[in-house]
């Protein structure tokens, strides 16, 4: 502070310039929303005693940048599967004090171990993932200069079902008398590899049979009958699409007396 001769009680009195001009701003603040970035502000300041003033005393500053807030985020689909596409949504943009273009850089970790992507990347291949595997996100805005705090989202792999097989019966070409057994003649495929199991929905002749055993006993197969099937993976929690399969119980063959 300054101080005077004559020990008098002293008033200061402030103007201040923008750039070197005068920006029409007394008193001892500017007010925030006047600042902007780059701008500098010089405070122009005199000392009084009532009776006469002191030399004019200068201070200045640049006003600098100013980061983004953080963003709002969220992933979609939120119960993803393996082999769906993982995609970042801003829900609410970030804002900039400068109302300087922003930019989204955003950093990926599978199970808390960093992915080497590119800072823009806003989507995720699950191709390579199983159930249980937890994919985050962390998203902030990059004005250009500084980047601001980010936000955070995640998400688990849910299991999958398994993929539809491909059914038969066997034998292929029954005759009276001889069991039927479903198979599947091609494995459904489970995108988690967990180990699969089958059940069988049988049809005789349009009419559902009870039960879910993959074989029928021989002594309800007849002559002319339309057995048909349908097999349905499970992989213990889920089941998959089934699969379809019918045949015609031909009659039996006899041997020839001559």
């Amino acid at each position: 502070p300054a101080a005077d001769p004559d020990g008098l009680a002293v008033n200061y009195k402030t103007s201040w310039l923008l750039d070197g001009s005068q920006a029409g701003v007394t008193g001892d603040a500017v007010p925030a929303e006047k600042l902007k970035k780059g701008q500098r502000w010089t405070a122009v300041v005199t000392a009084s005693d009532g009776a006469m003033e002191s030399q004019v005393a200068l201070a200045e500053a640049v006003v600098q940048n100013a980061p983004p807030d953080a963003p709002q985020v969220t992933l979609e689909p939120r119960e993803p599967r393996q082999g769906d596409s993982l995609k970042a949504r801003i829900t609410r943009p970030a804002a900039d004090p400068d109302g300087d273009k922003l930019v989204y850089r955003y950093r990926w970790t599978v199970n808390g171990a960093p992915l080497s992507y590119s800072l823009s990347k806003d989507g995720l291949s699950l191709e390579a993932l199983l159930k249980g595997d937890r994919v985050a996100l962390s998203v902030a805005a990059f004005d250009g200069e500084m980047e601001g705090p980010a936000a955070a989202a995640e998400a688990e792999v849910r299991n999958s079902p398994p993929r539809v097989p491909k059914a038969a019966i066997f034998p292929p070409s029954p005759r009276a008398g001889q069991a039927l057994q479903a198979v599947a003649a091609e494995p459904a495929l489970d995108p988690d590899r967990d180990a699969v199991a089958y059940r069988a929905e049988w049809s005789r002749n349009g009419a559902p049979r009870a039960g879910a055993a993959l074989e029928i006993p021989g002594a309800e197969v007849k002559k002319g009958d339309r057995w048909s099937v349908r097999l349905v993976p499970s992989d213990g929690t889920l089941e998959g699409p089934a699969a379809t399969a019918e045949t015609t119980v031909a009659n039996t063959t006899r041997s020839r007396l001559w």
